[in-house]
């Protein structure tokens, strides 16, 4: 018995027409047997498959046909089994490969979040974005889900798995899906199949390509302040005195060319006449101009696979280059081969190799990557003259003391931004390779036995070279420079380039032996399966470094690292940095496992999963190395009932489960650990620390989870969809647990002493709207989190003004945002007031300090409490058209403003520094408050948190549009081609409707990241 791929399916009710009971039902291999009679009729029913009737032989063949548009035609799987909707009782969503080829980037992940529920990439409280599924679990532990390719943990960078390999991705989302992976399923699993040859197939052959291009970033998008303002600024600090110390101070640090042109020996005339020529330069144009460019990626994937009665096989490589919009370099290379062959009756090896090779190669310097005095570069500076002549900017140094320095006998100290980043490179090359294979051996009727094996290797070694002509290598020569009163000087650091390396090394191996049984009694089916894995993880890092270094030769110098040597400028005494590392961890985990699911008449299904795990990580006890998890569920098929008729939906369940798992972080230990450093000048030998502390009651962080789910289909399967409700209480979660400070370790240790609840709904649709030569299909996934704190032993943190964190307030969000009352300007000086015990305060260091009634109030949740996605689908002919948008609603984020310390620290500068209070009145149409001088840390620390910066997050975007066009099959076959698509992709289109007045997402320096795409792409079969 075999669906349209080819494989066996298993739970196909076999009978006889008209004989009681007459019922067989398949195995996992789609094996059966009946006892019947010649001349019977056999009929075969599933609920993802159509009715099919045949008359019975000794031994038959049976190609099941697909339902369409069936909510339960749905096969998922859970990494240890496949499971129709029929016996799934936990929360599942599929994600199909037509679903993920609506979308081009080289990342899996990436495509996921426009496209299913539950899932939300938070990028409030981490600016790279972390995917969370339903929520958090986990305070200050590990917080991504688990990811699973093709049976087992993945533990390398899902970035060299290309998306042209992957036939779907299952998300499992509640315990009863995911607690049959443990203590490492509290924050959801996502289980990624790669596409397999199938049997009894032809040889196929598939080729698709794809171009993408980038549009470079508009940096006038970015609040920053104005250069006549700036500069303005500086005129003002100068005239104040403020850069006194600067100019006195031994270290001589830099002064930005307006500071130099003040203290020069030029006239009031000529001084002006510079300066006003500096107002007229942004440095925004400079970079551009000169440094970003739109950048271009390519995909290319080929793949053959075909098979027999016994044997089937599929092999692929993919290639994929890009240019970044600062010319950085990606290439990645995968190629891949899976078998699965019929040894014998009953016997089935399966074997799958892949192999990666990426490497990057670094770009220019971005906006914000060159810096002034370890800041933001000020906005006037210039990187090419008229004449096309490169330009130095002032860095680290004061360029008058430079100009005075040396008397010739150093290195060039200048900085030359369009030359140095092409002396100071990094690359980087990746490799890996991950060998699985499987016996399965079916032992008599519905039972088999099944060992898996995988390995894993990925190993990465980056190089970073300063050449002699790189910045990094002529300031550190020269800083290490002696230079006595005459003669040459004397090198301590030897002319030539800088050469760091990093390695790193990452092994897995894990083993798993199964059972699995499925099998039917009369109007009962059951199907189980119970097994025992280990898994042992190994991770090293080296590092070293060189200098001297000649690329030609790969030639290098020794150094003596021991030594105190005076810095040529400060004469503070430092040695050379030497730049040696080495780690290494090793976990290990072992598992025993079961999971039964029991179904009587077809409708009502009982579900039983267990699992316990033990680790090297936790626990001074035995009893604590270990977790024992389980699970439990009920589902029943409302309408498969009897007395289920009428204009009743077509198709109607109701699931209900309830089940343990957990979160494992493996950089918690319950004993105490020691590092090593390098050898040490003082003793002569290498030093040791402790690296974490005898913790004996630590233990694995744990997840419960309670779910109520709805699926039904209505209309003729026009309108599907689940309606799913969930509760999670996370408890024993890693916390700072405060100690006595006597002890000598600290102030805090970590404990399991947290606790967290969070309630979440997700609601899918799909509905199909017009059916016909035009059709138009919608699919929206509504998903509602919201979390409370329920445990918590440090002071709270309630304000952070660069991003979300830990509130720590019991009862509220985990991520909440705060903000201080807030009672307008001063209308006599600009001041920003707020209120302390219900008056009007300037007391910047109390109304900060304050808690109680006249601390921070809470606004609301700094993650989006609803979520999700709206597509539409057109199709016409040969055409279809997907539009996919994506929102985040009820939360808010504290948007970002001036800061007059960071400002005349050097500091960049906010373009609401336009709209400061600068007169009497001003108040009325302004936030913003007056410059002083001193400025006011505590001043500008109440206003940068106060409630007047707090907005609405809410937004809806519009993620993508793609159109594809199918080539009749007519035109295709007289190119030679079995089928032909050409696709056309916009992404990163913005926007469409914000509550703010900008991105809540992508704040700051951060909106340089997202950046418009265009791609055209085409996929063929042979």
């Amino acid at each position: 018995m075999s669906g349209s791929n080819g494989d066996g399916v298993a739970a196909v009710r076999v009978r006889i027409v008209g004989a009681s009971p007459g019922v067989s039902l398949t195995a996992a291999d789609g094996s059966f047997t009946i006892s019947c009679a010649a001349g019977d009729t056999l009929i075969f029913s599933h609920i993802s498959y159509q009715l099919l009737k045949l008359p019975a032989s000794l031994s038959m063949q049976v190609r099941l046909v697909p339902l369409e548009q069936q909510l339960d035609e749905v096969t998922v799987s859970t990494g240890y089994q496949r499971l129709t909707r029929e016996r799934a009782t936990g929360s599942f969503t599929l994600i199909a490969e037509k679903q993920l080829n609506t979308q081009v980037s080289t990342s899996v992940l990436s495509r996921l979040e426009a496209v299913t529920s539950g899932l939300v990439i938070d990028r409030t409280t981490n600016s790279q974005g972390n995917f969370t599924i339903r929520g958090l679990s986990s305070i200050s532990g590990p917080r991504s889900p688990l990811i699973v390719l093709d049976n087992f943990p993945y533990e390398g960078d899902l970035n060299n798995t290309s998306p042209n390999d992957v036939e779907s991705i299952t998300m499992l989302k509640d315990a009863a899906a995911a607690s049959i992976w443990g203590t490492r399923a509290g924050n959801g699993v996502i289980v990624i199949t790669t596409k397999k040859g199938k049997m009894n197939s032809p040889l196929s052959i598939n080729l698709s390509a794809a171009a993408t291009l980038v549009k470079q970033p508009d940096l006038y998008q970015l609040k920053v302040i104005s250069t006549p303002d700036y500069i303005n600024q500086e005129i003002l600090q100068y005239s104040r005195g403020a850069y006194a110390s600067d100019l006195s101070s031994p270290e001589h640090p830099a002064l930005s060319p307006v500071v130099e042109i003040l203290t020069s020996n030029l006239s009031e005339t000529e001084k002006n006449a510079q300066i006003n020529a500096l107002k007229g330069i942004d440095v925004r144009d400079e970079f551009e101009r000169y440094l970003y460019r739109r950048g271009i990626n390519q995909q290319y994937n080929l793949s053959l696979d075909g098979g027999s009665s016994k044997f089937s096989w599929r092999s692929s490589v993919s290639f994929d280059e890009s240019t970044g919009v600062l010319s950085e370099k990606f290439r990645r290379t995968a190629l891949g081969f899976s078998a699965r062959a019929i040894l014998t009756k009953g016997v089935e090896l399966s074997f799958g190799l892949r192999y990666t090779q990426s490497s990057t190669g670094s770009g220019a310097p971005g906006y914000g990557d060159i810096l002034f005095r370890g800041n933001v570069l000020y906005p006037y500076a210039r990187f090419r003259d008229d004449s096309g002549n490169d330009l130095p900017i002032i860095r680290d140094i004061s360029s008058s003391y430079l100009s005075q320095l040396g008397g010739g006998r150093l290195l060039d100290w200048k900085y030359y931004p369009l030359q140095d980043y092409l002396q100071d490179t990094s690359t980087g090359l990746l490799q890996d390779i991950l060998p699985n294979a499987s016996l399965k051996v079916n032992l008599f009727k519905g039972l088999s036995a099944e060992l898996r094996y995988q390995y894993e290797r990925q190993s990465q070694a980056t190089n970073h070279l300063s050449t002699v002509e790189s910045y990094a290598a002529r300031s550190l020569i020269n800083s290490f420079t002696q230079l006595p009163s005459s003669g040459p000087p004397v090198l301590k650091v030897p002319i030539g380039g800088i050469l760091s390396r990093s390695g790193s090394e990452l092994e897995s191996t894990a083993a798993r032996g199964q059972l699995d049984y499925q099998n039917s009694f009369g109007q009962f089916s059951l199907s189980a399966i119970a097994g025992t894995e280990i898994r042992t993880l190994r991770s090293s890092a080296l590092g070293s470094r060189v200098y001297g270094y000649d690329p030609s030769n790969l030639s290098s110098v020794a150094v003596d690292y021991t030594t105190f040597f005076p810095d040529l400028v400060t004469g503070f005494e430092t040695r050379i940095p030497q730049g040696v590392s080495a780690s290494e961890k090793i976990n290990r985990y072992i598992s025993g496992f079961t999971s039964a699911a029991l179904t009587f008449k077809s409708r009502y299904t009982l579900s039983l999963s267990s699992r316990a795990d033990g680790s090297n990580l936790f626990g001074a006890a035995v009893k604590d190395k270990w977790k024992p998890l389980a699970s439990a569920g009920l589902a029943w098929t409302i309408s498969s009932e009897p007395f289920y008729k009428g204009n009743l939906p077509g198709y109607l369940k109701v699931r209900v489960t309830y089940g343990k798992s957990g979160n494992a972080d493996p950089s918690q230990t319950a004993v105490t650990t020691i590092r090593y450093g390098s050898v040490s000048p003082y003793i002569g030998s290498a030093y040791a620390q402790p690296d974490r502390y005898y913790n004996p009651g630590l233990k694995w962080e744990k997840v419960s989870v309670l779910n109520i789910g709805l699926d039904f289909s209505a209309l003729s399967s026009r309108l599907s969809g689940s309606i799913e409700y969930y509760r999670k209480d996370a408890s024993d979660l890693f916390v700072p647990y405060p100690i006595d400070y006597t002890t000598g370790v600290s102030t805090t240790v970590v404990r399991n002493a947290g606790r967290m609840r969070g309630n979440g709904v997700d609601l899918v649709l799909h509905s199909a709207n017009i059916k016909g030569t035009f059709n138009w299909e919608s699919d929206l996934n509504l998903s509602y989190y919201s979390d409370r704190l329920k445990a918590y032993f440090l002071s709270p943190a309630l304000i952070d003004i660069s991003s979300a964190r830990v509130s720590g307030v019991v009862g509220k969000p985990l991520y909440g945002i705060y903000g201080y009352s807030w009672a307008g300007l001063d209308p006599v000086n600009g001041d920003p007031l707020g209120i302390l015990k219900g008056v009007p305060s300037k007391d910047y260091t109390a109304l900060t300090q304050a808690v109680g009634d006249d601390g921070p109030k809470y606004f609301g949740s700094a993650t989006p409490v609803f979520f999700g996605s709206l597509g539409n689908t057109f199709s016409y002919g040969n055409f279809a058209l997907s539009v996919q948008l994506t929102f985040k609603l009820g939360y808010y984020y504290r948007s970002p403003s001036i800061s007059y310390s960071s400002l005349n620290g050097y500091s960049p500068g906010h373009s609401d520094f336009a709209l400061r209070w600068q007169k009497p009145g001003d108040e009325l149409y302004t936030h913003v408050p007056s410059e002083i001088y001193p400025s006011n840390t505590a001043r500008d620390a109440f206003y940068l948190g106060s409630e007047v910066l707090i907005k609405r997050g809410d937004h809806i975007r519009l993620n993508f549009i793609n159109l594809d066009y199918s080539l009749p099959l007519r035109l295709a076959k007289k190119a030679g081609l079995a089928r032909a698509s050409l696709f056309a992709n916009v992404s990163n289109l913005g926007l469409i409707w914000k509550a703010g007045d900008e991105d809540p997402e992508y704040l700051g320096n951060s909106l340089l990241s997202y950046n418009r795409n265009f791609s055209i792409g085409f996929r063929a079969g042979f």
